[in-house]
């Protein structure tokens, strides 16, 4: 591994002391590990465990603690995103990565989660550069290394990358049986969204209207300025992506989105977008009422589901309201 070029570069614990002091916290056994490393000078670490264990606020308090042009901070969804992007910009992949890399000494990405080759290739090339250059990389997954790439059919081939990511990382497991997020204020954003059980089906009139993302035209229920109504079969039943998903919640800040089922009777792709879509949501901080003929209480918990079906559920957990 290429030497992490600036030692010196470095976060007292004594920052995520005071942090949790402000956030009316107590650090466990197992944040007070993910802090002893992520404070020492040099190193990869890989943060894991199941959604709301403090994954995302270790790395909060870590990047707030450097100075902001020091850090490169990419997020799952956004990366696949901008580096599509940058390879038409810039004409090749390696040199896609460096632009998105800039400068940066330390290198923080959000929410790995690897289900798809040609996603795994732009990971790695990533990780690559930034061993390559020196960057020190800090990783928060809900998957330990070994469950990235889940489906039986890819998993083998990319075992090489997950003996690098081993290899490199000290992996630290958060779990201490406590979802943080179930403590939000349910202030703002995403927080003070609502679940509406709404089992007979019936919908007030609308005025329809279509969307184009990306040449592919969406239909809403209602669109204005800032608000986007939408039924779960129109944004989660037509094949789009994390990408489009982004494009749209940069043009509206309210959503409602209706008619959402179970996710076991939803379809496969269906509810995978339904994931996508909430990772979205909740990490561009969208206020959203999500309209569905179940409870939250009983959403997601019937097979099949999708993988990652627990971060869903603790992403949903914040919302202010579950009538």
């Amino acid at each position: 591994m290429g030497l992490f070029r600036n030692r010196s570069l470095r976060v007292s614990p004594r920052v995520f002391d005071d942090a949790a002091l402000t956030a009316g916290i107590e650090l466990d056994d197992s944040q007070r590990v993910a802090v002893t490393a992520l404070c020492s000078p040099d190193g990869w670490v890989y943060l894991t465990g199941p959604a709301g264990r403090g994954k995302s606020w270790l790395m909060d308090v870590y990047t707030g603690g450097l100075p902001a042009d020091a850090v490169a901070r990419l997020h799952w969804h956004t990366y696949i995103r901008d580096v599509h992007r940058a390879i038409d910009t810039f004409g090749g992949m390696k040199r896609a990565v460096r632009h998105l890399l800039g400068n940066a000494r330390v290198l923080c990405f959000d929410e790995l989660d690897v289900d798809d080759p040609a996603d795994g290739i732009f990971v790695m090339t990533l990780l690559r550069a930034a061993d390559e250059h020196g960057i020190r990389v800090i990783i928060t997954s809900n998957r330990v290394p070994d469950a990235l790439m889940p489906s039986p059919l890819f998993h083998d081939s990319f075992l090489p990358s997950i003996h690098f990511i081993e290899s490199h990382c000290t992996v630290i497991e958060l779990d201490a049986g406590i979802d943080y997020r179930t403590r939000s204020a349910h202030v703002t954003g995403f927080g003070a969204g609502r679940w509406v059980t709404n089992t007979d089906n019936r919908e007030p009139a609308s005025r329809p209207v279509n969307i184009v993302v990306a040449g592919r035209t969406v239909r809403a229920r209602y669109a204005d300025s800032d608000r986007l109504h939408v039924e779960f079969v129109d944004i989660c039943g037509t094949p789009l992506g994390a990408a489009d998903y982004l494009d749209l919640a940069g043009r509206f800040t309210r959503w409602v989105i209706t008619g959402i089922p179970d996710l076991a009777n939803a379809g496969r792709e269906p509810a995978q977008r339904f994931l996508h879509l909430v990772d979205v949501l909740y990490d561009n901080d969208i206020r959203t009422t999500f309209i569905a003929g179940v409870p939250l209480a009983g959403f997601g918990r019937a097979h099949p589901r999708p993988v990652a079906t627990a971060r869903l559920l603790s992403r949903l957990s914040e919302l202010s309201s579950h009538a």
